[in-house]
C-alpha cells in the first residue's frame, strides 16, 4: 500500500466504503464529528500532504454536499491530485437527492482531477430478489472491492476527468470475466488496471477475451483484476487514448 495516497470518507456513506485494508491512510469527515465547515477546514488543513488523496463519498447527502467544495478546495490549493469517488443514488431515491448529487459534482469539477461514479442502481438492479437490507449488505461488499481495486491502480492510471472503476476474481478465467463488477453502465473507451494471474498465458488470454490494457500484473495463486474504465479521455492534442474500446460490451 502506497504512502502517497490518503482516504477521506466524507458522510455515512464515504465513512462505510474505506477498506480495511487502508486504516493507517484513512480519515473520517462525519456529521457527528464536524457539525459545520468551519470545524471541517482545520481539521483538513491539518491532514498530510501526499501525491493522491482519495475522497469517497455520497454527493447526494446534505452533509456531504455542503462540506465537500471546502475538503476539495483545500487539497487543490495544496498542489495534491485528487480523485472523488462518487456513490450515486438510486433511481427510486428523491429527484431532490439526484440533483443535489450532480450539482455536487459539478460544484467541485475544477477542484478535482478526476471523478469516479459508483452506481449504485446498476447493483441493485441484479439484486431484484432480495430484501432491502441484503441487497444493501451486498451492494457495500462490492463498491468495497471496487474501491479496494481502483486504490491498487491510482498511481498507475492516466489522466482522466471522469472514470468509472471494475474489479473482479474468480478460480479460472471464465469466472473471472463472469464476476466482472462494474461501477457504471456508461459507454468507455477501454479498461486499465492491475492483474493477479497464474502464469504469462494466462494473462495473455484475459486481455484477448476482454478489451483490458493491464498496466502492472504480478504472477500468483489467483486470478484477479481491478482497474478503470475511461471515459471523455482525450490528450493534450485532442485524441482518444488507449486503450480504443468503442464499449464495454460484458455485464
Amino acid at each position: 500500500m502506497s504512502d502517497k495516497i490518503k482516504i477521506i470518507g466524507v458522510g455515512g456513506a464515504g465513512k462505510n466504503s474505506i477498506p480495511k485494508s487502508f486504516s493507517d491512510r484513512s480519515y473520517i469527515i462525519a456529521s457527528n464529528l464536524f457539525h459545520s465547515v468551519a470545524e471541517v477546514k482545520p481539521f483538513v488543513d491539518s491532514l498530510p500532504k501526499t501525491d493522491n488523496t482519495v475522497i469517497v463519498t455520497s454527493p447526494a447527502g446534505l452533509y456531504s454536499s455542503k462540506v465537500l467544495p471546502e475538503i476539495c478546495r483545500t487539497f487543490h490549493t495544496r498542489g495534491e491530485r485528487t480523485y472523488i469517488v462518487s456513490i450515486m443514488p438510486f433511481n427510486s431515491e428523491s429527484q431532490e437527492r439526484r440533483k443535489r448529487a450532480y450539482d455536487t459534482l459539478k460544484s467541485v469539477k475544477g477542484l478535482v482531477d478526476s471523478t469516479v461514479y459508483v452506481e449504485n442502481e446498476n447493483f441493485a438492479s441484479s439484486m431484484s430478489e432480495s430484501r432491502w437490507d441484503e441487497m444493501i449488505d451486498r451492494i457495500n461488499s462490492k463498491i468495497l472491492s471496487l474501491i479496494n481495486g481502483f486504490l491498487g491502480s491510482i498511481e498507475l492510471l492516466p489522466q482522466v476527468k471522469e472514470m468509472g472503476i471494475y474489479h473482479s476474481e474468480g478460480r479460472t478465467i471464465n469466472e473471472l470475466e463472469r464476476n466482472l463488477i462494474l461501477s457504471t453502465g456508461r459507454p468507455s473507451e477501454g479498461m486499465i488496471g492491475t492483474a493477479e494471474v497464474t502464469n504469462n498465458a494466462d494473462l495473455e488470454r484475459i486481455t484477448s477475451m476482454l478489451p483490458i490494457e493491464i498496466l502492472e500484473f504480478s504472477i500468483g495463486n489467483n486470478y484477479s483484476i481491478s482497474g478503470a474504465l475511461l471515459y471523455s479521455h482525450l490528450d493534450a492534442y485532442g485524441t482518444p487514448a488507449h486503450p480504443s474500446a468503442p464499449y464495454i460490451h460484458i455485464h
